[in-house]
C-alpha cells in the first residue's frame, strides 16, 4: 500500500526539518557546524515494474566548512582558520587528549589552567627551554597553565655598544686617573673625551650602572688611532682578565690593598721609622751642622788669641808688655845714674829710644789681642745663637767674652804706658823724665798684670772653644747617623708596603706598579705606597681601541677578536663578584658579560651612540598573555619581558565527518573518524590560529530558511499522499 510509503516520506520530511532547525538554533553558537539530513531511497524487491517502498535517512553529516572569524576583547579567545580542532583533556593531570573543539572560547580556571566552559582543558606542549626558538615537547600533551608568579630576572651577559668618537677632539688636556667614587661623582672632564653609560642587571634583577669612558691616546703623528676605553660598574673600574675584579672603594682588590696597612711586616717597619724619625728629630744634624762650623771658627780665633803665631794673641801681646817694662826698667835706672851724675837727658836717649819702640811694640801687640778677642766674642755670640742651649757654646761664649773684657783692659794700660813712654822722650830734662818714668812704669805694671790675665784669659777660651768644637762634632756625627738611619728605616717602610701590595691576589700589575714608583722616591711612605696603589685602582683597565684612516674599528688590535693581536678579548668580563645588598645578605651570582663595540666608528662627527642594548632584567609581574598564530603562549610581564607558557595543540583527522558528536561543540575520536594525527598551528596540514577571535557558526540562515521550505513542501506533499491513499480506499470501501 502506498501509506508506507508516504509515512517514510513523512518520516525523512520531518528529520530533515528537524536538522534544518538545530542548524538555525545554532546559528549563533561559536564553533557550530552545521548539518544536512542524506537520504536514500527504499526497494523491497528488484525489477522493472518493482514500485519503491519509500525514503531513509542515511546520515545527518557536520559540514566542517569554516565559519566566519570574529574579533574578541579577549586574549584567551582563539579562532581557527583551517584544518584541525583544539585538543582538550578531561583533567588538569591528563597526558592524553579526549576531546576536540572549534569552540575557542578559553578562559582561566582559579589554578591558572585555560579551559573552555564545560571544565575541559587546553592541551599542549611544554616550553624545552626558556625561549621560543628551544621549541616545545608537543610528542606529550599537558594542560597549558599560566603562571601567574613574578617572572624571574635575568643578569646580563651581552651589551652592544656602538658609538662614534669625534676625531677632530684630540687628546684630554689631563691624563685619566679615574675616581674614587664615594666622594666624586664621576672623573675629571678634562680627563676623557667622551662616555656613556648603561643599567645592566645581576642575577637578582639588582640594577647596576656599566659606564664607559673614552680617552684618546693618538700619539703625534700616528698613522691609526689609538683610543682607550675605561670600563666601570658602579664607580668601580673593572680590571680584565679571568676573573674579572672589581677596583675603587669596596672593590675586592682595593680593599685588600687598603688592608696592606695592616699587614704585621708593614705595621713593625712604620713603628720602627717612626722610632727613627723621632731619634732623627731630636737631634737635627742640620743645626748641628751651622753650630759645629761657628764653633770651629771660634775654637780658630780663640786659638789665634792664645798663640803667638799668628801674632795677634794674648801670648804674644804679655809678651810684648813685659819686654816694655824691662827697657823701661833699664830706661829708670839710667835716668837715676844720670840725676846722680850729670843730669843731661842726652845721655840717656839711647835707653829712652829702647823704651819707645818696646811701648810702641806692645801697644801695637794688645791691639791686634784686641782684635782678635773681638772676633772670637762675636764668632762665639754667633754660634751660640744658633744653638742657645747648648752648654758646650754657651761656656765657649762666656771665655769668649771674659778674654775680650781683658784684652780691652790689656790694650788701655799698654796705651798709657806708650803715651807716658813718649812723655819722657819729651821732657826737658832729668827730673821730669824721671816723674814720666815712674808714671809709666804704673802703667806698664797694670798693663803687665792686665796682659797676664788677658792671656790666661784667652787661654780659658781657646780651651772652651776646642771642648765645644769637640762635643759639637761629637753630636753632629751621632745626628748624621740617626739621619742615616731614619732614612733606612722610611725606605725599609716603603719597601715592606710595596712588597704587601705585590702580594695581594688578583693585585692588578698597574696597582704594583705603581706602588713600587712611590716606594722609590725619598719621601714615600707605607701610607703613600698604599695610596698610589689605590689610586690606579680607581682607573681599572684600559681596554684598546684602534681606528685605520677611513675610521673603522680594527677589531684585532681592539681586543674583540681571540685570534687577533692581543690573543684574548678585553671586551669580555667574566665572574665579577657582587657584594650583597644591604638589606639582604645574599649575593648574587658572580656576573659575566660582554661589551660588544663591533661598528663603532671614528669620524669628525660629535660623540654619538648609535646602538645601546643589553640583555638582563629585572623580575616582573604577568601583565597579559598573548597567542601566536602557531598556537605559543606567551606570559608578558611587567618588566618589558615574555616568556613562553607552552603551544597549543590541534588535531586532525582523515574523516571529520565520523567523530563521535558529544554535545557543546565538542567530538570525539571514533572508528569511522580515524586515529587522530596531533600537531601545532601553521604546519603538516593544519591551520592558524588567531588570538583575540572566535569563530562563528557556519551556519548560514538563509540558506537553511530556504531549506526549511523546501522541506515543508515535502512534509506537505508526503501527507497528501497519504490523504489521496485514504480517499481511494474509501471509494473502493463504498463500492
Amino acid at each position: 500500500m502506498g501509506f508506507a510509503t508516504a509515512l517514510s516520506g513523512l518520516a525523512a520530511a520531518s528529520t530533515n526539518l528537524q536538522v534544518i532547525g538545530n542548524n538555525i538554533a545554532n546559528a549563533n553558537t561559536t564553533g557550530f557546524k552545521e548539518s544536512r539530513a542524506e537520504f536514500a531511497d527504499v526497494y523491497n524487491s528488484t525489477g522493472k515494474t518493482t514500485p519503491g517502498a519509500g525514503v531513509r535517512v542515511t546520515e545527518v553529516a557536520q559540514q566542517f566548512s569554516q565559519g566566519n572569524v570574529e574579533s574578541t576583547q579577549n586574549n584567551l579567545d582563539l579562532a581557527l582558520s583551517g584544518n584541525g580542532f583544539f585538543a582538550l583533556g578531561e583533567r588538569s593531570d591528563s597526558t592524553s587528549t579526549t576531546a576536540y573543539t572549534r569552540n575557542g572560547a578559553f578562559h582561566l580556571s582559579p589554578d591558572g589552567y585555560i579551559t573552555n566552559d564545560t571544565g575541559h582543558f587546553l592541551m599542549g606542549g611544554e616550553p624545552i627551554g626558556t625561549t621560543i626558538d628551544e621549541g616545545f615537547n608537543t610528542g606529550a600533551p599537558t594542560a597549558i597553565r599560566i603562571d601567574t608568579s613574578q617572572g624571574s630576572p635575568s643578569a646580563t651577559t651581552t651589551v652592544d655598544l656602538k658609538v662614534n668618537l669625534d676625531s677632530r677632539e684630540g687628546r684630554p688636556a689631563l691624563p685619566f686617573v679615574g675616581y674614587d667614587s664615594t666622594v666624586d661623582n664621576g672623573p675629571n672632564v678634562d680627563t676623557y673625551n667622551s662616555s656613556t653609560s648603561a643599567t645592566i642587571f645581576d642575577s637578582l634583577g639588582n640594577t647596576h650602572t656599566l659606564s664607559t669612558y673614552f680617552v684618546d691616546e693618538t700619539p703625534d703623528g700616528a698613522v691609526s688611532s689609538s683610543w682607550g676605553a675605561y670600563v666601570y660598574l658602579d664607580g668601580n673600574g673593572i680590571n680584565t682578565g679571568t676573573p674579572a675584579t672589581l677596583d675603587g672603594p669596596g672593590g675586592t682588590i682595593s680593599t685588600a690593598v687598603a688592608a696592606v696597612a695592616t699587614d704585621t711586616a708593614v705595621v713593625a717597619a712604620v713603628d720602627a721609622s717612626d722610632l727613627a724619625d723621632t731619634a732623627a728629630a731630636a737631634a737635627d744634624a742640620t743645626v748641628l751642622a751651622a753650630a759645629s762650623t761657628a764653633a770651629t771658627n771660634t775654637s780658630t780665633a780663640a786659638t789665634a788669641h792664645d798663640a803667638t803665631a799668628p801674632a795677634a794673641g794674648a801670648e804674644e801681646a804679655d809678651a810684648k808688655i813685659n819686654a816694655s817694662k824691662g827697657a823701661l826698667t833699664t830706661l829708670q835706672s839710667a835716668i837715676t845714674a844720670e840725676l846722680a851724675g850729670t843730669g843731661l837727658l842726652t845721655a840717656v836717649s839711647t835707653e829712652i829710644a829702647a823704651a819707645q819702640a818696646a811701648a810702641s811694640a806692645a801697644a801695637t801687640a794688645a791691639d791686634a789681642s784686641l782684635n782678635t778677642a773681638i772676633a772670637a766674642r762675636d764668632l762665639a755670640a754667633t754660634a751660640l745663637a744658633i744653638d742657645s742651649t747648648n752648654t758646650d757654646l754657651i761656656s765657649a761664649n762666656t771665655a769668649a767674652i771674659g778674654a775680650f773684657d781683658s784684652a780691652t783692659l790689656t790694650k788701655s794700660s799698654a796705651d798709657a804706658a806708650l803715651v807716658d813712654v813718649n812723655a819722657i822722650a819729651s821732657a826737658v830734662n832729668l827730673t821730669a823724665a824721671d816723674t814720666a818714668a815712674n808714671t809709666a812704669q804704673t802703667n806698664v805694671d797694670d798693663a803687665v798684670t792686665q796682659a797676664g790675665l788677658a792671656d790666661t784669659a784667652a787661654g780659658s777660651s781657646a780651651s772652651a772653644a776646642s771642648t765645644t768644637v769637640s762635643n759639637v762634632a761629637t753630636a753632629k756625627t751621632n745626628a748624621d747617623n740617626a739621619d742615616a738611619a731614619a732614612v733606612l728605616a722610611a725606605t725599609a717602610e716603603a719597601d715592606a708596603a710595596a712588597l704587601a701590595v705585590s702580594n695581594v691576589t688578583d693585585v692588578s700589575a698597574a696597582a704594583i706598579a705603581a706602588a713600587n714608583t712611590e716606594a722609590a722616591l725619598s719621601t714615600a711612605t707605607a701610607a703613600s705606597v698604599i695610596a698610589a696603589a689605590v689610586a690606579v685602582d680607581f682607573v681599572g683597565n684600559k681596554i684598546s681601541m684602534t681606528f685605520d684612516s677611513l675610521g673603522n674599528l680594527v677589531a684585532d688590535t681592539t681586543g674583540t677578536d681571540v685570534t687577533g693581536a692581543n690573543g684574548a678579548d678585553d671586551f669580555v668580563f667574566t665572574d665579577i663578584i657582587i657584594a650583597p645588598t644591604s638589606a639582604l645578605n645574599v649575593s648574587a651570582e658572580p656576573l659575566s658579560f660582554s661589551i660588544n663595540p663591533t661598528g663603532a666608528t671614528q669620524y669628525a662627527a660629535d660623540f654619538g651612540v648609535n646602538d645601546l642594548q643589553q640583555n638582563g632584567y629585572a623580575s616582573g609581574n604577568l601583565t597579559g598573555v598573548s597567542v601566536d598564530k602557531t598556537g605559543v603562549v606567551l606570559a608578558r610581564y611587567s618588566n618589558g619581558t615574555t616568556s613562553p607558557l607552552g603551544q597549543v595543540i590541534l588535531g586532525r583527522f582523515t574523516n571529520n565527518q565520523g567523530l563521535g558528536k558529544v554535545g557543546d561543540t565538542t567530538w570525539q575520536e571514533s572508528i569511522d573518524s580515524g586515529t587522530v594525527v596531533l600537531g601545532v598551528a601553521g604546519g603538516n596540514n593544519f591551520g592558524d590560529i588567531t588570538s583575540s577571535a572566535l569563530e562563528n557558526s557556519n551556519t548560514d540562515i538563509a540558506t537553511q530558511l530556504v531549506k526549511m521550505i523546501v522541506a515543508q513542501q515535502a512534509y506537505q506533499a508526503n501527507a497528501q499522499t497519504i490523504s489521496t491513499e485514504d480517499e481511494i480506499i474509501q471509494r473502493i470501501l463504498q463500492l
